[in-house]
């Protein structure tokens, strides 16, 4: 691959996935900015069919990584809310089927034996 530009791009993407696998986020954001200024660069270019075929397998890769971290944050945070609503009480089912929230105490002090 002769393409400086490609190359860059595809050593830019290979940083990009190792800090979606890390959960640095912040080096993901600093990736964006620099991959959209390469692709620019790349659209007024000719490109081997080799190499837009390394990029697009690249994109894909790592689309499909922050697709899996979003599924991931959303099921943390999905987690952490069901497990506040415990901590606030349970619901449960009245007598007349409806449900009826009741409260969970706690004291703060434990029975020792």
């Amino acid at each position: 691959m002769r393409d400086s530009t490609a190359v860059k791009l595809l050593k830019l993407l290979s940083r990009e996935r190792k800090a979606i696998i890390q959960a640095d986020f912040l080096t993901v954001d600093q990736c964006v900015a620099e991959k959209e200024i390469l692709l620019t660069t790349l659209t007024n270019s000719p490109l081997a069919a080799e190499a837009l075929a390394l990029i697009r397998i690249a994109l894909e890769e790592n689309q499909t990584l922050l697709t899996s971290a979003i599924a991931g944050v959303q099921a943390a945070r999905t987690r952490v809310a069901e497990l506040k609503d415990v901590r606030m009480g349970l619901r449960v089912y009245d007598q007349t089927g409806q449900i009826a929230q009741v409260q969970t105490r706690t004291t703060g002090l434990s029975k020792r034996s």
